[in-house]
């Protein structure tokens, strides 16, 4: 992600004594780190690419995306809530600069309204510190920190969603049945019948009109020869 304002990049998360005591080398290997302030204009000279290439840290953004979609639209069983905001939703469906904003924000911990039904409000502490891993991609980071390394938030993630779990394994929203049906977006029925971006759903668009004017060709020389 592009770095346009300075932003604060959270210290290395803590590990849960069970994760500690079942995994010593790991906590050894990346221990943890103070938060630390990025300023981009204290990097302009530093080059900003060193070829890009697939890895691991790529996979776990992906994993987050999918957490944040299911958070969004995940309903208890018979218990219908608010719809998601439509700006948020247009956000998660959006192009690149359109999700950077939204995690910008959720970074901060500036709650969008309505991002998860009632019942799921405390996911959000979860959700908010996930993003916050994500803001600053690694490759601003100094050489010397552990978080320069694609592993981190493969590290961080899991000592995160797990302490999450030890904290509330008790609370009732951890246990209340998931509805089949999805929460509605604002003003926008039928929400959950969009699982395509625009992009895609243009692109089914022009086949479908494609394959029509295929049938179309065919039947008007079926015409002619029969004529």
């Amino acid at each position: 992600m592009p770095l346009n304002i300075p932003f604060y990049v959270p210290e290395v998360p803590k590990s849960p004594e069970c994760y500690a005591n079942a995994h010593p080398k790991r906590i050894d290997d990346i221990q943890e780190e103070v938060k630390e302030l990025v300023d981009p204009f204290t990097l302009k000279n530093q080059p900003q690419d060193d070829g890009w290439r697939h890895e691991l840290d790529h996979d776990v953004e992906s994993v987050f995306w999918l957490i944040l979609y299911w958070a969004m639209v995940v309903q208890p069983k018979e218990r219908p809530g608010t719809c998601i905001d439509s700006d948020t939703w247009t956000s998660m469906l959006g192009d690149f600069k359109a999700r950077e904003c939204l995690v910008s924000t959720l970074s901060l911990f500036d709650r969008p309204d309505n991002l998860t039904h009632p019942v799921y409000a405390p996911l959000w502490p979860l959700i908010s510190s996930l993003t916050a891993i994500l803001v600053v991609d690694r490759h601003w980071l100094p050489e010397s920190s552990d978080r320069k390394r694609p592993e981190y938030i493969c590290e961080a993630f899991q000592r995160l969603i797990l302490q999450f779990f030890v904290s509330n394994r008790n609370e009732d929203f951890m246990t209340c049945r998931v509805g089949d049906s999805l929460r509605q977006v604002q003003g926008v029925p039928q929400s959950q019948t969009m699982s395509t971006t625009p992009t895609q759903q243009n692109d089914i668009l022009e086949r479908e009109t494609e394959a029509k004017r295929r049938r179309l060709s065919r039947t008007e020389v079926g015409c002619v020869c029969a004529i």
